[in-house]
């Protein structure tokens, strides 16, 4: 805060209220983990370190849609999608699966209230398709 008061001198003062800060705790911060209408959980499965800027900025742009979408991080590797309409989020899902640099992109719905943190996203169910094998 001081460095703020240096850069803009006499033009801003503090408080002393406002010296001590914000403090959010775990309560706060809980409706930001709940699930609401048109809402996803990805979770990226990979060995390697996620760029999350990169997922995010990739993402956003493949799944814009007609209207926008929001994603943000809520875990190691898991990110919690927004869409601002159900076409949109069906279009998503029906595409799948999804992949990030070579790593499998699993997504779930959440039901409104749902703490996203709670979905559990190991398990994907897509087809393989084999040639040349004997019968």
């Amino acid at each position: 805060m001081e460095d703020l008061e240096l850069r803009f001198g006499a033009n801003l003062r503090l408080s002393d209220n406002e010296r001590q800060g914000v403090r959010i705790g775990e309560s706060d911060l809980g409706s930001q983990f709940v699930g609401h209408h048109n809402t996803l959980v990805a979770k990226v499965h990979s060995q390697r370190v996620v760029n999350k800027e990169g997922f995010i900025a990739s993402f956003s742009r493949m799944w814009k849609g007609i209207a926008g979408v929001s994603i943000k991080e809520f875990a190691d590797k898991s990110f919690l999608v927004r869409f601002e309409n159900h076409r949109d989020k069906a279009r998503v899902l029906g595409i799948e699966p999804w992949t990030y640099h070579d790593a499998l992109v699993l997504l779930s719905e959440v039901t409104v209230g749902c703490d996203v943190r709670s979905v559990d996203l190991n398990l994907g169910v897509f087809w393989v398709q084999l040639h040349g094998i004997p019968l």
